[in-house]
């Protein structure tokens, strides 16, 4: 039982070398990767901040759509409304982290 733990032991250390070793050699490849899958991030956080905004705007007329007719009618939405104003507060901030920390 032991010896087989070790057998097991010993293939996955090769195997993982195996896997290591070629990855090492292409060490310049994966900067070129890592470089153009950076430009790709920074071109589209301009559609995913607008997407974001959007969002937050969504969240604000869908909050008052439902909020504004029991207000009318005299009922406490107090959370209600603090829960629609915290979700779209969270779309406009990451919408700015992402603009900002990305560009």
């Amino acid at each position: 039982m032991k010896q087989d733990k070790q057998i097991i032991v010993v293939a996955c250390v090769i195997l993982l070398a195996a896997c290591i070793s070629p990855a090492l050699a292409q060490d310049m490849e994966m900067v070129d990767l890592f470089d153009e899958v950076n430009d790709q991030i920074q071109g589209s956080t301009s559609v995913i901040t607008t997407i974001m905004y959007a969002i937050a705007a969504i969240l604000l007329l869908i909050g008052a759509g439902l909020t504004i007719p029991k207000i009318i009618k005299g009922q406490d939405v107090g959370k209600e409304v603090g829960g629609w104003f915290l979700g779209a507060a969270f779309f406009v901030l990451a919408a700015y982290l992402s603009s900002t920390l990305i560009n």
